[in-house]
């Protein structure tokens, strides 16, 4: 789904919550939960009325961390719901401060609360990418609702892949749709 009309704008019609900061970070013994509200928190009046992401940082197996982001969890359980495959992995998170890392054998993930949204992504030790500031989002588009995720790249940087799409192979420059539903 494309939100913007060119890079800048927004298309007529959308309008966009992004999480501005790492507002409030849990650990727990399954990873990280990350609070970020739409805007910057300076006193208990600034929570009132403003959208809240939430995301989560897991591990279903070894090499993997997994990012579940969403926007008013709860409510009636739609399903049908699938079964990941796990190994029992569980993320080892360390903090240092205000900062936190979540990683799981070569993979990690690095954020700082009470700072702009930026989390990290290393793989080996190296800078794989980031999601930055504006890069999580919940869209409204004329009363229909997306979660939006921007990964950063750097220049020459190629994806591939993505599933079954009559497309080139690598995927830069394209929009790509991913839908999941239940082939029964």
């Amino acid at each position: 789904m494309r939100f913007t009309n060119g890079f800048w704008l927004m298309r007529e019609g959308v309008k966009a919550a992004y999480g501005k900061t790492a507002h409030r970070i849990d650990k727990s013994a399954q990873g990280l939960t990350i609070f970020a509200p739409s805007k910057v928190i300076a006193d208990r009046g600034d929570t009132l009325n403003i959208p809240l992401i939430t995301a989560r940082l897991h591990s279903p197996m070894k090499n993997i961390l997994g990012l579940k982001i969403s926007h008013h969890e709860g409510g009636v359980e739609k399903g049908p719901h699938f079964e990941l495959a796990r190994d029992g992995s569980v993320p080892d998170i360390a903090q240092d401060g205000n900062s936190f890392t979540a990683s799981n054998g070569e993979i990690s993930a690095s954020i700082t609360q009470g700072e702009l949204f930026d989390l990290e992504i290393k793989g080996d030790g190296s800078h794989l990418t980031r999601i930055s500031n504006k890069g999580i989002a919940w869209m409204n588009d004329n009363g229909s609702s997306f979660m939006n995720i921007q990964l950063n790249l750097g220049v020459g940087e190629l994806i591939y892949g993505l599933g079954e799409h009559f497309t080139p192979f690598v995927k830069n420059g394209q929009s790509v749709e991913l839908w999941n539903e239940d082939g029964g």
